[in-house]
């Protein structure tokens, strides 16, 4: 009962940060709607491992390096960078061009890059990693979880990417049922102007102190 019970803790707290609207949930949306829900699954299958990658990291305390100012500015520089390529790639397809043509990973929707799309993106952001750092510390202080618990309720976490992403594609699928491809170009360019919006939040935003994060 305990092990399904912190698995369930992990999805639902998980399930709770899903619900936040950010560059991952726009990227697997329109992806779904370009072609489709089964071909979106590597996409939402590297979200998910990015997020167990990150999670494996802050426990055992990579987070705390990230918390020097100097490495976090350059770390959300480059993820600026990353989202910005993407959005202006997809804002100029928009009208028809494209900055990095011979470039399959930044291209939006090609099948053929979807899996390391999805890891690039979520990796790219150093934010995530401080995140689970203080959100897994705090927790094993106050539950007093040993090793096995923090595992499953990281499990829990990534099951809730999974499923949340996996229902999105799914909508996203049956949208595009009744698209009207005159829409790809509206699309492309909101998604785009959306990433790029994220891209200067990370690049201009406020640096995280350990003073910031919750005990």
């Amino acid at each position: 009962m305990e092990t399904l019970s912190l698995l369930w803790g992990g999805f639902c707290f998980g399930l709770m940060l899903q619900l936040a609207i950010g560059p991952v949930f726009l990227l697997v949306a329109h992806t779904s709607v370009m072609v489709g829900w089964v071909q979106t699954f590597p996409l939402i299958a590297a979200v998910a491992l990015a997020d167990a990658i990150y999670i494996a990291l802050s426990s055992f305390g990579a987070s705390a390096v990230l918390l020097r100012p100097k490495v976090q500015r350059y770390a959300r520089i480059v993820g600026a960078v990353v989202l910005g390529v993407f959005g202006v790639n997809l804002l100029l397809s928009a009208f028809g061009m494209n900055v990095l043509p011979n470039v399959r990973l930044f291209q939006v929707g090609a099948e053929d890059g979807l899996f390391k799309q999805g890891l690039l993106l979520t990796l790219s952001n150093p934010l995530t990693l401080i995140f689970w750092g203080a959100t897994l510390s705090g927790k094993v202080a106050r539950e007093g979880w040993d090793t096995l618990g923090l595992i499953l309720f990281g499990c829990g976490c990534v099951l809730s990417t999974l499923v949340f992403l996996t229902a999105v594609a799914g909508l996203g699928s049956l949208l595009r049922t009744d698209f009207d491809p005159s829409w790809v170009g509206p699309l492309n360019g909101f998604v785009g102007a959306s990433l790029i919006y994220f891209g200067l939040r990370m690049a201009f935003g406020k640096l995280m102190q350990a003073s910031d994060l919750p005990e």
